[in-house]
């Protein structure tokens, strides 16, 4: 299988001779009052059975999923992998757990991590599961912490409780 360059605007989520990384986008996304913009961490490629599975994409998820599955999906701390960008079956069985929780909210539900283009699956109300994954991550955080420093982001509070997510997003 060869690999192919997949494009989000004008940037390459593969760049041959690099290690592909995680990076921060922003999305602008529509409220009642307008237009308004938020950071979020995007995954270079597909993380998922048959994916890319890029080492810092795969980490990065799996650091959400750490903070995320324990209180969406009821599942044990240590049921989750550890972030360390080794793909495994638990990861895929968790990814394909938390699309089918939030069914309602995230297309597709097919086990994979697309990188997002734009706030919704190709049109549809529905959004990338990327987007939802950080959307739960900052809630949880908030909810967890409300004592959290003003600032702060669900980025920030990601790379706190695992640095190593800090050296898997590209500056």
């Amino acid at each position: 299988m060869s690999k192919q360059p997949l494009k989000s605007g004008t940037q390459s989520f593969f760049s041959k001779g690099k290690t592909a990384m995680a990076k921060i986008d922003v999305l602008t996304y529509k409220t009642g009052n307008g237009e308004a913009k938020g950071r979020f961490i995007n995954v270079s490629a597909v993380v998922g059975k048959s994916g890319v599975n890029n080492k810092n994409d795969v980490l990065v998820v799996q650091a959400m999923i750490k903070i995320v599955a324990p209180e969406k999906l009821k599942v044990r701390h240590d049921e989750c992998p550890e972030p360390t960008g080794t793909f495994d079956k638990r990861l895929v069985s968790l990814i394909k757990r938390y699309q089918a929780h939030n069914s309602k909210f995230v297309s597709p539900c097919d086990g994979h991590i697309y990188p997002a283009k734009g706030e919704s699956y190709h049109g549809s109300k529905k959004l990338w599961t990327i987007i939802k994954l950080n959307q739960d991550v900052a809630e949880i955080f908030l909810l967890s912490d409300p004592m959290t420093v003003e600032g702060t982001n669900h980025i920030e509070q990601l790379i706190s409780r695992y640095p190593q997510v800090s050296e898997a997003i590209a500056n």
